[in-house]
């Protein structure tokens, strides 16, 4: 490839072998085919790698290092990419035939948005949907950013890494929102959300936010970092990013089984404002969630779980990703939809 690509799809892996050919086979059979991928493998040993070698297609590119942690992967990646914009694929997550595209059209027609995401499915190892993410949609402030889980799969302009800098490779499970609320500081009112489902999440056991403690410490060092870039913020929004996050970290408990960590994490949350949190209903459906896994015996309660998610399926369709990434995600934007911001 001489000329440079429109956009570079760093994916970062990390014994992601179950999943990452789906991975990139999702980048490569985007729409917009002006593009490049490149997989840096972290380290992986479970050969992660061989599984990609009978991908043939020149816009793959193949990075090996020993491993360093995702901030270093995609740093590495970014180093080596040559495309104007710049996507973020994980090794287990995939992008709709549409993402590139819609992010690509959106950039270049509003000169001032820096970065975008999109919405997102949560789905399962097997590839089956377990929910949507309940992002915020439209434009997206240093609080926005702050106190909701980040968004991801972000498809941003390369300036704006010259200017915020590269991922922080000392945040160990915040360097994604880390970057992004760096490039919130840099021009006000940067940041977007495409309201359309354009990736995929997948939700398994043992991948990086799966590690609690990890999460915690990251969360508390990455607050202690800001309390001096963006010292009058976080006075401002501290409490309510607190309330939300470990609200999150209890849902992550809860789906590894640890009902009593969940419950303390919930009640961790509580503290920081327990009148809003109980005004929201997240909190209650996660407070039932937790004593439903702790008192009933755990056939039934993963029972109920199956029941609700079923359920959930027949109200909004059933979204299975098949193994062909060209269709693995059921993208429909509205027709007459206007992503302004």
């Amino acid at each position: 490839m001489d000329s440079k690509p429109v956009l570079s799809v760093i994916v970062p892996a990390y014994n992601v072998k179950s999943y990452i050919s789906q991975a990139v086979e999702s980048a490569l059979s985007q729409s917009l085919a002006d593009l490049e991928v490149i997989v840096v493998d972290d380290g992986s040993t479970d050969g992660t790698m061989e599984t990609l070698r009978d991908i043939a297609d020149p816009r793959l590119r193949r990075i090996h290092k020993t491993h360093a942690g995702l901030a270093a992967a995609r740093n590495t990646a970014i180093g080596a990419s040559r495309g104007a914009f710049i996507g973020l694929l994980d090794g287990d997550d995939l992008w709709s035939k549409e993402k590139a595209k819609r992010h690509i059209r959106f950039l270049r027609s509003h000169p001032e948005i820096d970065l975008t995401f999109s919405c997102a499915l949560n789905i399962d190892e097997s590839g089956l949907e377990i929910s949507p993410r309940s992002d915020k949609c439209g434009v997206l402030y240093f609080r926005d950013l702050l106190t909701r889980y980040p968004h991801c799969s972000a498809v941003f302009r390369r300036e704006v890494i010259e200017r915020a800098g590269l991922f922080d490779e000392s945040l160990a499970g915040a360097e994604d929102l880390d970057l992004w609320l760096r490039i919130a500081l840099q021009r006000y009112g940067s940041i977007y959300c495409i309201p359309d489902c354009l990736a995929s999440y997948r939700r398994r056991k043992n991948q990086l936010t799966a590690d609690l403690k990890r999460e915690q410490e990251a969360w508390q060092q990455l607050l202690h970092k800001f309390s001096r870039l963006a010292p009058d913020e976080i006075c401002a929004f501290e409490k309510q990013a607190n309330r939300m996050r470990y609200r999150y970290y209890s849902l992550l408990a809860y789906e590894q089984k640890e009902y009593h960590e969940s419950c303390r994490l919930l009640l961790k949350s509580l503290r920081h404002s327990l009148l809003n949190s109980l005004r929201e209903s997240e909190t209650w459906s996660l407070a039932a969630a937790i004593t439903s896994g702790a008192i009933l015996p755990d056939s039934f309660h993963q029972f109920l779980r199956r029941w609700t998610a079923v359920l959930r399926h027949r109200l909004h369709g059933n979204r299975r990703l098949n193994s062909q990434p060209s269709s693995a995600i059921d993208c429909r934007p509205e027709s007459g939809r206007n992503e302004t911001a």
